[in-house]
Formats: structure tokens, sequence, C-alpha cells
């Protein structure tokens, strides 16, 4: 079903797409509004992400992306060389802070780049316990989370990334994310400015 996505720049700019091929827009920075032309599939955006500095990423109709990153998310431009753009399901960038960012594959690989709230690092273990019980099937899936317990806004996790049809955590019922990021959340320490989560075999989920 078709959705009517939003993405918030920095500066009160905002790009939302909407079902039959219409999206409305205000202040986005020139280099993507000079590409769109809502007659044509190829020059007709399906999503938009603004992030800082007028930076920004578009998928269109026809399959293809486009961006203007402009070296602020060097992070995410080697995971785009690696994959290719064509390769992208879902992107968001965070408005605020540079080479933050979060973004799904078509072959099943996330990454998460940014600070990210315990309500969804609590979504994360659930999905994880819930994909154990229904699949046996080992996946592989990374998470980097960069400023744990500090002050700049959480990155909301793309919807892609919290739906368990798309994206399965492979764990075990025993796996947990504790509050404190202790015990069973394994290497990390409280106020940890970097973690990867790491999920590499169905009996395998922890926090390194």
């Amino acid at each position: 079903m078709a959705q009517t996505k939003v993405s918030i720049g920095p500066n009160g700019n905002y790009f939302a797409t909407f079902p039959a091929a219409r999206a409305a827009w205000s202040s986005i920075p020139p280099s993507l509004e000079r590409l769109i032309d809502l007659e044509q599939p190829s020059r007709t955006p399906t999503l938009v992400t603004l992030g800082v500095k007028k930076t920004w990423f578009a998928q269109w109709r026809d399959g293809n992306s486009s961006c203007n990153l402009d070296s602020e998310y060097q992070r995410l431009e080697e995971l785009l060389r690696r994959h290719g753009k064509l390769g992208v399901d879902n992107i968001t960038l965070s408005p605020s802070q540079s080479n933050q960012f979060a973004v799904s594959f078509r072959d099943g690989s996330s990454h998460i780049r940014g600070p990210v709230s315990e309500t969804n690092l609590r979504q994360l273990n659930a999905i994880m316990i819930s994909a154990a019980q229904l699949s046996q099937q080992p996946l592989t899936m990374q998470i980097q989370v960069c400023g744990l317990h500090t002050s700049s806004p959480p990155i909301e996790l793309p919807t892609q990334l919290l739906n368990m049809s798309k994206i399965t955590f492979p764990g075990t019922p025993g796996d947990r994310i504790g509050s404190e990021y202790k015990s069973t959340a394994k290497g990390v320490r409280k106020g940890a400015k970097v973690a990867t989560f790491v999920a590499n075999n169905s009996s395998n989920c922890m926090i390194m």
C-alpha cells in the first residue's frame, strides 16, 4: 500500500511524497528541486530525506536514486558505494548532526549511526526475541550506535527497521538489552560513546 512520507529538514523545510505520484515541498535545496519533474517517472521522487547543510537523498519512481551528501555523511557514502544506490530500501538522514543516519538495504542489511533512544532499543530487543521464535535461519544485522546517553536528539528508526516482516533479528528468547546496557549487553559500558550491535547467527545476539 502506498504511503505518505514526510521528511523535515534542519531549517523548517520539508518534502512530502503522496500516493499517485504526487509531492509537496518547501525550501528544499536547489540541487534537488532542479531534478524534480512530476510528469516524468525518472524524475518523480518516491522518497526524499533532508539532511544538514542542504544535503539530501532521493529515490525515483523508475527505481534509481540520487543524492548530494557533500561529505557530511562519509560512512553512509561508503555504504552506498558498497551496496549501490539501487540497493537502498529505506533511508533517513539526521537533519541536525553530520554523519548520523539510518539506512536499510534490499539485501536485508541495515546500518544505524546516531543516538538511539531507550524506547527504540527496547523495540529492537522485542523484535529480536520474536524473530528468534519464528525463524531458525541465520541472518546478519549490524547497527552502529554513536553517542549513547547524550543530549543529541535521537534518530527515529525507519519503519522498515521495526517491521519484522522486512528485517529480522536473529537471537534467542534469552537475549536481552538491559536498561543499563550491562550484564547481557556484553562489552558496553553505561555512557559508552560508540557501540555496535551484532547479530550473526540464530543463537548469538549481543551488543559489543
